[in-house]
């Protein structure tokens, strides 16, 4: 289907000039190992002018990291560092294939990354962990906020510290923006088992909970859900020869960003709408929060014999919402809907407003000829790498974990789950009378005798 695999790693040197050529400013490296008196494939990384540039212009300062296997004839990983544009869909800024995750390769691509967006202010990392990763961030990118998915810490935390209180401690001192609930949840798991607070000293030093984060991302993601559908969105491309998965993820990515510049065109406001969607959701329902000024920027916001503290001017509020997402929380709300300042917008951070969303995607992506066409580069040629794939079919599906809930089948008769309508032998849950039970006969759409229809109407 796509042609022989060995001419895909042969035809890398030439699409590395013409994406250069016709993309310029954009990162375009290879890795080769030297095997005799031959080159061989080790990696390649891509960062498109359009990407970078968008994600510095427009895009909050946070990258997830990920990686997933390829799945066609060699074996080797795909990564990529995804970010998220202010309606928080997500933004490719970079994507590279690797022989294997190990610090070593972490390490060229992270080195390949600083070269395409240096140093954000208030950088954050998020990462499921992978091998050597955290070793190359410390190398590469020393001071930045490197936070832990917190999906992928309880999976490893529950093997040893099962049960609902672990559960509901643990995720509830993550998802608090808090400090002191923070300890003060920790601290009732520690005097049920000091060993699992031990435990993630010891083996999660990254940030994990929202008390701990930075407030220049406005960013609270606690897990690294981002590079999951990035690995969704690039599909089957996987099962592809090198060169085709490559062009054709840089081919989405053309399309990806002439299509947000088209939907941006349809938008009329200050904010995106996911932004406006939110900001409309918190300002219902603060009948009951009791304001007590202190001047014109300044309050105590009361609820339920909990107080918070206000500072508009600031953009502050005690619970720290405000600070880490950058979107007013419900306290704010209140002494904003208080002050009766109409302009909401305002309060809102500027990653979040339409103009800096029209700079993610400005930048265009050029398109590209066929390989026929490719100017051929002068050089050795670059050989496939020396790998062994595992006997047997390649796996399609994600090896889920043993203790993940299986799906159930509903039966459609009696409406309980893990048999199906034939097998079942419970009473219906419905009782059908003689009339329904000789409507039901009848065939959609089939007239009456009266004309009307019995089916479902065009309209619908």
């Amino acid at each position: 289907m796509y042609g022989k695999w060995e001419e895909s790693f042969m035809k890398l040197d030439d699409f590395r000039e013409e994406l250069l050529n016709r993309n310029e400013g954009s990162i375009v490296e290879i890795d080769f190992d030297i095997d005799g008196d031959k080159k061989r494939f080790k990696r390649f990384f891509i960062c498109l002018a359009a990407c970078s540039k968008g994600f510095l212009a427009g895009c909050r300062p946070y990258i997830a990291l990920d990686a997933c296997h390829l799945k066609g004839k060699f074996t080797g990983v795909l990564a990529a560092a995804t970010g998220i544009d202010g309606n928080n869909s997500i933004f490719p800024i970079a994507y590279f294939v690797l022989e294997s995750e190990c610090t070593q390769s972490w390490t060229w691509f992270l080195e390949s990354l600083k070269k395409a967006i240096r140093m954000p202010d208030g950088l954050v990392i998020s990462s499921d962990m992978q091998k050597g990763l955290e070793v190359a961030v410390m190398h590469i990118y020393p001071n930045v906020e490197h936070r832990e998915c917190l999906r992928h810490l309880y999976s490893n935390f529950k093997k040893q510290f099962r049960g609902e209180f672990f559960n509901k401690k643990l995720w509830g001192a993550a998802k608090t923006y808090r400090p002191t609930k923070h300890d003060r949840l920790l601290k009732d798991i520690a005097d049920v088992s000091q060993d699992a607070i031990t435990y993630l000293n010891n083996n999660h030093k990254k940030i994990w909970s929202r008390s701990k984060f930075g407030t220049t991302s406005k960013c609270d993601y606690i897990t690294n859900n981002i590079s999951e559908s990035f690995n969704s969105w690039i599909g089957a491309t996987r099962y592809q020869p090198v060169l085709d998965l490559l062009d054709a993820i840089r081919e989405k990515l053309m399309k990806r960003f002439d299509k947000k510049r088209m939907l941006v065109k349809r938008w009329n406001d200050v904010l995106v709408p996911n932004a406006k969607i939110r900001l409309n959701d918190i300002f219902k329902n603060l009948g009951e929060y009791e304001v007590c000024r202190s001047g014109d920027n300044q309050a105590e916001v009361k609820f339920k014999g909990t107080r918070w503290e206000v500072n508009l001017d600031k953009r502050k509020c005690g619970c720290r919402v405000w600070q880490v997402t950058g979107v007013p929380c419900v306290h704010a709300a209140t002494f904003i809907a208080f002050t009766r300042d109409a302009n909401w917008d305002q309060y809102v951070d500027q990653y979040f407003s339409i103009e800096k969303f029209k700079e993610a995607y400005a930048f265009k992506i050029t398109p590209m000829s066929g390989k026929d066409q490719w100017i051929k580069k002068d050089g050795e040629k670059i050989y496939p790498p020396l790998m062994k794939r595992p006997s047997g079919r390649p796996k399609k599906n994600r090896i889920k974990p043993s203790d993940e809930p299986k799906r159930r089948h509903k039966c459609s008769r009696c409406g309980e789950y893990g048999h199906r309508e034939k097998t079942c032998k419970n009473p219906s849950s419905q009782s059908i009378d003689q009339s329904e039970t000789s409507t039901s006969t009848r065939k959609r759409g089939t007239k009456t005798k009266s004309g009307g229809s019995l089916g479902v109407s065009g309209s619908m």
